[in-house]
């Protein structure tokens, strides 16, 4: 096929992707045992979730007949014949698996396998090492329906996560806390017990009667076992809960074996009166005594410190905070899930969007045709990614009383990028705000989550005081940053609902109400940024006159920024504005009264007010002890101000919102004190960052699409890094409802940028075109089955905008030279014209350079001619703009970086060029750059693969049509150049004598000069 977007993989289906990314996704849930235990979820769900983590190993000679009862593990068979290793499905099938070193397996199944069992159970670390990492294997079964598992996971846990969670671990909490206070509790007899420490005691007994039978059986009635033994046993599990003697030649040691079967070495001060009690008590035949509770008191507590019965509460404790542990971690890991679905999903369309060019089909439509459900699907009870893309169910989400977007194809993943070293964690999940029951609600297992991460930063500040760390340690701080981008001030349908949603998500942050309750979490910023609709409108990118005039650009800007304007009241006005850009100036010195707005370039323009009286007794309303500033939220702006004379802001506020906590947090100054000032002065510096690194500073006026652009640069990397660098998260997350396009595009962008920007003292890894690839389309592939929608060409518009602006800089360096060419192939059809002649115009410069440095260089001299015809034609006005942008572009890229392709690369070019030729062909005018081409090619296609390809076997009746005497002469001029260049003198083996397709060549070139023309195709590589 000659367009690589249309090749579908049978094999390939977004049911088959979903299923499996449910499966490892589940594999990387922390399920601990206690839940499954416990029964605290349906059999059918507990036993699926039991055998993701455990699978069966059963050795056999050869394989049985009858495969039923080994559903879900392996079978190893060892004979005469060899060895095999097979995965059984649960269809009853055999799949081989591949093991690369059956030495290794052997050894390792050795280790494990210590008592030579014919069957084992084998968990996650074991398959691991045993298959995993000798083969590659995973135990995933392809006819296993794991997305229906995973929806009725996530329903059962999220409807009774207070039985599963909240109930267990407060009761073990608890109970480890009640025993470490009874531990504090000093011997004594009742009388002399204070009441808390009454308490104390009557607690402990509860716990021995409800949650330590066993120890409460030993404390009551027969002591402990006392071995006599000359050293340790390796095995330790019989002796749980009793004490080891150990008497050699080397000297005598006491130890206590603890629950989870290691010893603890007891210190005896005199062991000669364990010995004497040892003569008079051992029976003649037995290495065994037991010990009534006063005994242990008399031989090991009262000679030495140690207690049984402390040491088994102290073991206690730790197991029931390894369970708590476990618990969070279980919670944690529903949303830190390190399933790497998005590089497993991308690996799927890798191509496609590495081979898109300005004339393809949509990427967007391009992977959802190669991702189609075909046939029957695997799970009956879920709907696939495919499915969520169907107009019914979009229908459905939007009308539905229940929303959440967890709960299906928006499975929680982490995103990795090279260049994100030593910052935070970055999280892929939807939004997190539901609609329950038609209710807006934030889903209670992500409010669970923020718990634990707070629980666990705690903890760490502790232990870095308790270390005593010499780095200042922030008492109250962000460990999560959730980047909202659903709508907030939007009054559509759709704008309702995600407002709806936004409300909840924004109340997740910690308040202190005026009735002195307090709501939220300490430890998590939301931060609402437009993403949608008004100046990140999905056509602005179109519309490339200017019209906007930029200082009217920057007050819009900061005003949406700062999101409420501050009014100052004053005697008379600074004579510096700067930190004022934004805000109202009221001035008032007794004789007259007027009121000012302070626009971004740090001129005052004065605002009408109609009535002042009635401004003086607005004002009072809100600020009845005249403190400066005032903050005016935009009701007050609107009936203070406009009202009062017809003044409107300059942009009314969307979709933006920081809270005053966090805002505080953000922009104070270096001791943390938080002015309006230094919050307009932060903000501006960061939009005239944006403005410069765009370009566009020295503009007097912005089109909409440059607009969009510097606001897209502002909101997605200037402003969204300032802000973690301020908070110094542990994580964070960009989601709008399924953080696939909005999501999507504000995680590449940041990270795009982040990672090509300098900083000093870091070493940068810059983004790769992969990564960057991946980032924008393997989340839509992986929750709706197709690429990125729309917001591509907002981040085309951003992107083509920074490489405008740093092209020079971004050719030089290795690393960052693909977004050029991601920029030019992936530009959108209605800046192709605009494009196309800015790019001819770089090519031919930069081709021309190069001919300067080096006239020799016959592939720069034949790539010249091409584009100079392009350019030629460009200003005629001819159509195929894509095709010619496509030509250029490639033409410069092998004729100056021809070293540098990789055999599969240059493959790839020259039957691109090939088709670019054939679809050019078709163009009245466009012959002469046909012919062109195919030298173009042919040359180099020979001079890189040194002469083993017959490169000038097409033909050239193209020419003959409208050319020009003198092109025919330049032609000619040139093709004599070219049997020269081919033709070293020096070897002439290896020139066009002595190469037989170099013979060839000569022929042809002598039949062109002749006028004749016997081929019409374009070389191939071998």
């Amino acid at each position: 096929m000659s367009n690589p977007n249309e090749k579908t993989d049978e094999l390939i289906t977004s049911d088959k992707l979903h299923n499996k990314n449910c499966f490892n996704y589940l594999r990387n849930v922390k399920l601990p045992n206690s839940l499954l235990e416990l029964n605290r979820f349906p059999p059918d769900i507990a036993s699926a979730l039991t055998s993701l983590h455990n699978h069966e190993l059963h050795i056999v000679n050869e394989l049985p007949d009858d495969l039923t009862s080994y559903k879900g593990g392996y079978v190893y068979c060892d004979n005469d014949e060899g060895r095999k290793l097979y995965f059984i499905q649960s269809n009853g099938k055999a799949e081989e698996v591949k093991i690369k070193d059956f030495s290794l397996f052997i050894q390792n199944l050795k280790d494990i396998n210590n008592k030579n069992a014919k069957q084992l159970r084998l968990d996650d670390g074991q398959v691991e090492s045993l298959i995993t990492s000798n083969g590659g294997h995973i135990p995933y079964d392809l006819s296993y329906p794991y997305a229906d598992l995973y929806s009725k996971f996530f329903g059962h846990l999220e409807e009774n996560i207070t039985k599963i969670y909240d109930v267990p671990r407060q009761k073990m909490h608890q109970d480890a806390e009640d025993i470490k206070e009874y531990l504090k509790t000093p011997e004594k007899e009742w009388g002399e017990l204070s009441e808390i420490e009454k308490f104390n005691r009557r607690t402990i007994k509860r716990i021995k009667g409800n949650i330590l039978p066993s120890l409460a059986e030993i404390n009551n009635k027969q002591g402990c076992g006392l071995h006599l033994m000359s050293e340790l046993p390796e095995d330790l599990t019989q002796y749980k809960w009793s004490y080891i003697y150990c008497n050699d030649s080397e000297g005598k040691k006491l130890y206590f074996i603890q629950g989870n079967g290691q010893p603890k070495e007891v210190n005896i001060n005199d062991f000669s009166i364990i010995d004497d009690y040892i003569r008079v008590h051992k029976q003649e035949d037995s290495n065994q005594l037991f010990l009534t509770n006063t005994q242990v008191k008399d031989l090991i507590n009262l000679n030495g410190g140690h207690s049984f019965s402390d040491e088994a509460l102290k073991y206690k404790v730790r197991r029931l905070e390894e369970e708590v542990e476990a618990l969070d971690e279980f919670i944690y890991s529903l949303y830190a899930n390190d399933n790497h679905i998005l590089e497993d999903t991308f690996a799927n369309i890798k191509e496609i969007t590495r081979r898109h060019t300005p004339s393809s089909p949509g990427i967007k439509g391009a992977i959802s045709r190669h991702v189609k459900d075909k046939g029957e699907s695997i799970n009956r009870e879920s709907y696939s990614p495919a499915d969520e893309e169907t107009t019914v169910r979009k229908v459905s989400a939007f009308l539905s009383d229940t929303y959440k977007s967890q709960h299906g194809t928006s499975l929680s993943t982490i995103r990795h990028y090279g260049s994100n070293q030593d910052g935070p964690i970055e999280y892929r999940f939807g939004t997190q705000g539901q609609r329950h029951e038609g209710n807006a609600r934030v889903s209670p297992l992500f409010e669970r989550f923020l718990r634990v991460e707070a629980q666990r930063d705690e903890v760490q500040r502790k232990q870095a005081k308790a270390q005593g760390t010499t780095e200042e340690i922030d008492d109250d701080p962000i460990t999560h940053i959730y980047f909202n981008l659903l709508g907030r001030d939007r009054e559509d349908m759709e704008g309702k609902k995600e407002k709806a949603l936004t409300e909840q998500l924004e109340g997740l942050e910690y308040q202190l109400h005026e009735d002195g309750s307090e709501t939220g979490h300490k430890n998590i910023a939301v931060i609402t940024l437009p993403a949608d609709k008004g100046i990140m409108s999905q056509h602005a990118y179109e519309s490339t006159a200017s019209k906007h005039k930029i200082n009217d650009v920057k007050n819009d800007f900061l005003r949406i920024a700062q999101e409420l304007p501050d009014l100052h009241l004053m005697r008379e006005l600074p004579k510096d504005l700067t930190v004022y850009k934004g805000n109202y100036i009221y001035l008032d010195n007794g004789q007259s009264k007027k009121l000012f707005y302070v626009q971004t370039n740090a001129e005052a323009k004065e605002v009408n007010i109609k009535d002042f009286s009635q401004f003086d007794r607005n004002i009072a309303s809100i600020n009845p002890f005249g403190s400066t500033p005032i903050r005016l939220n935009n009701e007050h702006v609107k009936k203070f101000i406009t009202e009062n004379g017809g003044f409107s802001p300059p942009f009314e506020l969307k979709d933006f919102h920081i809270s005053e906590r966090v805002r505080t947090k953000i922009f104070g100054d270096k001791n943390g004190r938080f002015s309006p000032e230094v919050e307009s002065r932060i903000l501006n510096d960061l939009l005239e960052k944006s403005f410069e690194e765009l370009g566009y500073s020295d503009k007097k006026e912005l089109s909409d699409a440059e607009r969009q652009a510097v606001w897209f640069h502002f909101i997605k990397y200037q402003l969204t890094n300032y802000i973690i660098d301020s908070l110094t998260p542990k994580s964070i997350n960009f989601s709008c409802k399924d953080a696939i396009d909005r999501g999507g595009v504000a995680s590449a962008y940041y990270n795009l940028i982040k990672s090509f920007t300098k900083e000093e003292g870091k070493v940068k890894i810059p983004m790769t075109r992969e990564e960057f690839d991946q980032a924008l389309h393997a989340a839509p592939t992986m929750v709706k089955g197709r690429g990125m929608n729309h917001h591509l060409n907002l981040i085309w518009n951003a992107v083509d905008a920074y490489v405008n602006k740093n092209y020079e800089s971004l050719k030089k360096e290795s690393g960052q030279q693909w977004l050029i060419e991601w920029r030019d192939l992936n530009c959108p059809h209605e800046r192709v014209k605009g494009l196309l002649e800015r790019r001819v115009g770089e090519c031919k410069r930069e081709l021309e350079e190069k001919h300067r440095e080096n006239p020799e260089d016959l592939l720069v001299k034949q790539g010249l001619d091409v584009i100079t015809e392009i350019q030629n034609q460009t200003s005629q006005g001819v159509s195929g703009k894509r095709l010619l942008l496509e030509t250029a572009i490639r033409t410069t890229s092998m004729a100056l970086n021809r070293d540098q392709l990789s055999k599969e690369d240059l493959a790839h070019n020259c039957e691109r060029y090939k088709e670019l030729h054939n679809k050019l062909s078709i163009y009245p005018g466009l012959h002469i750059l046909g012919g062109l081409m195919k030298s173009f090619a042919g040359a180099i296609v020979y001079a890189l693969t040194r002469g083993k390809v017959d490169i000038l076997s097409s033909g050239w009746a193209t020419f003959k049509a409208g050319w020009e005497s003198d092109s025919r002469a330049a032609l000619q001029r040139t093709m004599d150049y070219m049997k020269n260049q081919l033709s070293p003198p020096e070897d002439p083996q290896k020139g066009i004598q002595g190469n037989p397709d170099g013979q060839s060549i000569k022929q042809q070139t002598e039949e062109l000069e002749n006028g004749e023309d016997n081929s019409s195709t374009l070389p191939t590589i071998p």
